[in-house]
């Protein structure tokens, strides 16, 4: 098995997520987009990345890890600087998470084909 991790946009988990826990199973469309130099994988849950014309793939595997990002701002001008994982055992569905991004480590399943690269056009 291959190990990938896919960013969940934390309000797209909130609205239409469902639940998660470590060894769940899971099968999600994927795109594997960059904007500069950084590559990942998100999953495309209302077909945003391919109407802009990412290739999304639909993946299968189970959940190795759940991780969830906060940035604390600690200046006066509410600037981050200072940003916390912190990881979990699961994620409820339906909770209106107080985060800035929920990343999943993911063992894909043996023979999947992953989406190819999709770098956004520069503005």
């Amino acid at each position: 098995m291959m190990q990938i991790t896919v960013i969940l946009d934390p309000a797209e988990q909130a609205c239409c997520g469902q639940a998660l826990g470590l060894g769940q199973r899971v099968e999600w469309v994927l795109a594997y987009v960059t904007r500069g130099e950084q590559p990942y994988y998100m999953c495309d849950q209302h077909e945003q990345f391919a109407v802009h014309g990412a290739k999304t793939r639909t993946v299968s595997g189970s959940v190795a890890a759940i991780r969830e990002l906060a940035i604390h701002p600690s200046r006066p001008d509410g600037t981050p600087v200072r940003r916390v994982w912190r990881s979990l055992s699961a994620l409820p569905d339906g909770v209106d998470y107080d985060s800035d991004g929920i990343e999943i480590d993911l063992l894909v399943d043996h023979g999947q084909q992953l989406p190819e690269l999709f770098s956004w056009p520069r503005r």
